[in-house]
C-alpha cells in the first residue's frame, strides 16, 4: 500500500492538471457561449480601438462640412433664417460644391416634409429649386430613415423612395428586416440622387460599434448612406448570396444581418477650429462663399477645395441631437455625420474589422485552460507560476492588440479569465494558506487598531512604523453642546444607551464619506478625512458628513424622546490644512492619528459654535477649497485662544443646490451689515443686525453681532482695530 505521504508523480500531476483543466474549459466554454464576456468584451474592443487609432491613416479625401452652432447664428443673424433652414439654401450650397466637381455630396440630413421659410407655395418652389439642383449635380446622395413594421399605408413617396433606393439582387436571409424608408418632401423624393439608409443601432450599452451596410425593405436590398456613394462609381458588387459584398473587388466582412465592424481613427469632433481626425468645414464658409460668387465678389472658399472629395454635410450642433457614444466617446458627444464618414472610410480603403468566429474563441479557451492546468501543476514555484501566468496574459494581449491593428478581433477577455480561472483553481491551496495568514494578522490587531489601518498593516505593513508624514487632509471635531447637564438628568444605564447610540450612528456617516475614526474624547468625534486611505475630495466628504450628521440627528431625537432622553444638538468644526499623521506610540503599542495646528484649529472652530449658536463651523482653507459647491457664511474674523494670526470662521450651511431663497437673502443682509460693523460705525452696524434679527430671531450669529455692537459703541476699540475680535476662552 502506497504511503499517503507519497511524492506525486509526474504522470500525476499531469492528469491532476488536466482534470482541473477539462473542468474550468467546460464552465468558461459554457460562459462564453452564453455572452457571459460580451459586455467586457467590447470594453476592451473599445479601448484597442483607442489605442491602435491613428488620425493620420483617415483618408483625406472625406470633407465633412458642418452645421455648427457658429453656422446657424451666422445665418440667423446676417440672413434671418433660423434652422431648419430653406432648402434654396442648401441648392446654392450644393451649386457651389458641384463647381469644385467633387466625387459625391452626401447628405446626412433629413429632407422630410416642405421646406421651411415662406408661404406653401414658395415653400414648395424651395423643394424644386433643391431638387432641380440635385439633378444637375447628378453625383448627390441623400440620407433617409428605414422604419420597422407599421400598420398605417404606405405613401405613394414612400414607394418611390424604396424603388429608387433598392439595389437589384434580392436580399438574401438574415438581412435585418424593415418595412419601409420614410418619405422625403415630394419633389426630392423624385430627384436623381441615390438614397442610403442612416440607421443606427448602438449596441446594449449604447455605443456605436458596428453599423449596417445592407437592410431588407420590404423584400428589397437598400443600401447605407456610405454604400449608396460608392455606387456612383460602380465599386459596389452585392450579390444574392449570404455576406456576398464586394468594394472595388475587396470582399467586405459582413456579417449575416448585413452589419459590420467599424474602425475609427479618432476621437473624432472639432477642436480649437480643427477636426480631431477628419477635415471639418462650417457650412456658413460655404453658403457665404456662393454668395460672393454670385455678386462677382472673390469668395471665402474656392470651389477647388471640394474637388476630388467626398463631401459630407450634416450637423455638430448640439440642438440637432446628431451626437452618439463611440469607442472614442461614451457622453454622446461624437458626431453623427463623422461616424458616417468613417463607415466610408472603411468602404473605401477596407479597413472594416473582422471579429473571429465563437467557436475559434471557444477553441481558444480550451487550449488556454489544459496549458495553464497542466503547467501550472508542474511548476513547483508560486512565484515562478505567477509570473508565467501573467506572462502568458500579457503575451496574448499583445497578440490581440496586434491582431487588432491588422484588422482582427481577437477576443481577450474570455481567455484571460479562462487563464486567470484555472490558475486560480490550480493555487486555491496556497491562496487558502496566505488567506488563513492574514486573518491571523487581522485577528490579533483588529481590537486596538482602526480596520482600515489593519488593511493597510496587512498590504504594506512598512507604512505603518512609528514616526509620521506631512499630509494635507481635513480634520473633523463634533461635540454635543450642554453634554454635562444633559448627563445629569439620566440614569446610568440611559447615559449608556444614548451614547452608544449617538457615537455609534455618528462614527457610521463619517466612516460612510471616507472618514478615519480617530478617537473618542469625551463625547466627542474626532475623525479625519484624507488619511491614512488617500481621499481626493476630502473637504467636501467632511462637510457632507457634517451635513449628514445634524440630518440624522434630528431623526435620532425623535427616537429619544421616546426613550425620555433629552434632545441632543451637536456642534462640528472643520479645517483643513497640513498636519503630521502616522503611528504614534511606543514600540508596542499605536495608535494612528493627526497632529499639529490644523488639528487644534478645528477644535476651537467646534468650539465657536457655542458663542455663535451655529451647528458647523470651518476653517479658511476648507471655505478655499468648497466655496462653489456649498454655501457658507463668513461669521468673524477671530483670534481663537492659543493662535497668535487671526482666521476668518465660516458657518457651513448647505450644499448649493439645496438652499432656499430666504436662507440666501439672509446671508446677503448679514454680509453687509458686517461689512458695516468692520468699518466702525456701530450704531450704523447694530441697527442693521438689530433688523435682521426681528425678520430672523432664531438666527444665532445675528444676535452676536448685536450685542458686539452695542459694546463697541459704548466702548469703542482702539483706533488701529482691524476687525479681529479675540477669543478669551477656549
Amino acid at each position: 500500500m502506497k504511503s499517503g505521504g507519497a511524492k506525486e508523480t509526474f504522470t500525476g500531476k499531469v492528469l491532476s492538471g488536466l482534470g482541473i483543466g477539462l473542468l474550468t474549459s467546460i464552465i468558461m466554454g459554457g460562459l462564453l457561449m452564453i455572452g457571459t464576456f460580451e459586455v467586457p468584451e467590447l470594453m476592451v474592443f473599445d479601448v484597442m480601438q483607442r489605442l491602435a487609432a491613428d488620425p493620420d491613416e483617415a483618408d483625406r479625401d472625406i470633407l465633412l462640412l458642418t452645421i455648427d452652432q457658429g453656422s446657424l447664428e451666422k445665418v440667423e443673424k446676417s440672413m434671418g433664417h433660423s434652422y431648419p433652414w430653406p432648402r434654396s439654401l442648401h441648392a446654392l450650397i450644393l451649386g457651389y460644391i458641384e463647381k469644385g466637381i467633387p466625387r459625391a455630396v452626401i447628405f446626412d440630413l433629413f429632407f422630410e416634409g416642405r421646406s421651411s421659410g415662406g408661404e406653401e407655395e414658395d415653400r414648395a418652389e424651395m423643394d424644386i429649386e433643391f431638387a432641380e439642383a440635385i439633378n444637375e449635380s447628378g453625383r448627390v446622395v441623400l440620407g433617409v430613415k428605414l422604419r420597422p413594421g407599421d400598420p398605417t399605408p404606405k405613401s405613394a413617396d414612400a414607394g418611390k423612395l424604396l424603388n429608387s433606393a433598392r439595389l437589384a439582387n434580392k436580399p438574401w436571409p438574415g438581412l435585418e428586416k424593415f418595412d419601409r424608408i420614410d418619405p422625403l418632401a415630394h419633389e426630392i423624393c423624385r430627384a436623381r440622387a441615390r438614397f442610403g439608409f442612416v440607421n443606427a443601432v448602438p449596441e446594449g450599452d449604447g455605443i456605436i460599434r458596428r453599423t449596417g451596410l445592407l437592410a431588407n425593405v420590404d423584400g428589397n436590398m437598400v443600401p447605407s448612406l456610405g454604400l449608396a456613394a460608392l455606387m456612383f462609381d460602380d465599386l459596389v458588387e452585392a450579390g444574392s448570396a449570404e455576406r456576398d459584398l464586394k468594394i472595388a473587388g475587396n470582399s467586405i466582412p459582413i456579417a449575416l444581418d448585413g452589419r459590420v465592424w467599424i474602425r475609427f481613427h479618432g476621437p473624432g469632433g472639432i477642436e480649437q477650429g480643427q477636426g480631431r481626425t477628419y477635415e471639418y468645414l462650417p457650412i456658413f464658409n460655404v453658403l457665404k462663399s456662393a454668395i460672393q460668387a454670385e455678386q462677382g465678389i472673390e469668395p471665402l472658399l474656392a470651389p477647388d477645395v471640394f474637388k476630388d472629395k467626398w463631401v459630407i454635410v450634416g450637423s455638430t450642433a448640439s440642438s440637432a441631437f446628431d451626437l452618439r457614444a463611440t469607442p472614442f466617446s461614451k457622453e454622446s458627444n461624437f458626431p453623427g455625420m463623422e461616424i458616417h464618414a468613417t463607415i466610408l472610410d472603411n468602404l473605401l480603403n477596407n479597413g472594416f474589422l473582422t471579429r473571429l468566429p465563437r467557436w475559434v474563441v471557444l477553441l481558444l479557451v480550451i487550449v488556454a485552460c489544459l496549458i495553464v492546468g497542466i503547467g501550472g501543476r508542474i511548476i513547483k514555484s508560486l512565484l515562478w507560476g505567477t509570473i508565467t501566468v501573467l506572462g502568458g496574459l500579457a503575451g496574448y494581449a499583445l497578440i490581440s492588440l496586434a491582431a487588432f491593428q491588422a484588422g482582427v478581433m481577437v477576443d481577450l477577455v474570455a481567455v484571460a479569465a479562462a487563464i486567470f480561472t484555472t490558475s486560480a483553481c490550480i493555487s486555491y491551496a496556497n491562496f487558502l494558506r496566505e488567506r488563513r495568514s492574514k486573518q491571523h494578522i487581522r485577528n490579533i490587531f483588529q481590537y486596538y487598531l482602526d480596520p482600515s489601518v489593519v488593511e493597510q498593516l496587512i498590504e504594506t505593513p512598512e507604512t505603518l512604523g512609528l514616526g509620521g508624514e506631512a499630509r494635507v487632509c481635513t480634520v473633523f471635531f463634533s461635540d454635543i453642546v450642554g453634554f454635562t447637564s444633559i448627563a445629569e438628568k439620566l440614569t446610568p444605564h440611559q447615559l449608556v444607551e444614548m451614547m452608544n447610540r449617538y457615537l455609534g450612528e455618528m462614527t457610521e456617516i463619517v466612516i460612510q464619506h471616507g472618514g478615519f475614526l480617530d478617537k473618542y474624547i469625551g463625547d466627542a468625534i474626532m475623525a479625519v478625512f484624507g488619511a491614512p486611505a488617500d481621499l481626493p475630495e476630502h473637504a467636501q466628504a467632511a462637510c457632507r458628513a457634517a451635513l449628514e450628521s445634524h440630518q440624522h440627528l434630528s431623526k435620532l431625537n425623535h427616537e429619544f424622546t421616546r426613550l425620555n432622553i433629552p434632545q441632543l444638538k451637536c456642534g462640528i468644526g472643520i479645517n483643513t490644512g497640513s498636519m503630521v499623521v502616522g503611528n504614534v506610540g511606543s514600540a508596542t503599542r499605536g495608535n494612528y492619528t493627526a497632529m499639529g495646528d490644523a488639528v487644534n484649529l478645528a477644535s476651537r472652530l467646534e468650539a465657536l459654535n457655542r458663542s455663535f449658536k451655529t451647528r458647523t463651523i470651518i476653517g479658511p482653507e476648507t471655505f478655499e477649497i468648497l466655496r462653489d459647491q456649498f454655501v457658507c457664511r463668513e461669521l468673524d474674523f477671530i483670534r481663537v485662544k492659543g493662535k497668535l494670526e487671526p482666521i476668518r470662521a465660516y458657518e457651513l450651511v448647505g450644499e448649493s443646490q439645496n438652499i432656499d431663497p430666504q436662507t440666501l437673502k439672509l446671508f446677503e443682509e448679514f454680509s453687509q451689515a458686517l461689512s458695516t460693523y468692520r468699518e466702525g460705525r456701530w450704531l450704523e452696524a447694530k441697527k442693521l443686525f438689530e433688523c435682521i434679527h426681528e425678520t430672523y430671531p432664531q438666527d444665532g450669529p445675528t444676535g452676536v453681532y448685536v450685542e458686539r455692537c452695542r459694546a463697541y459703541a459704548a466702548e469703542p476699540p482702539d483706533q488701529d482695530w482691524n476687525g479681529v475680535f479675540v477669543m478669551t476662552k477656549k
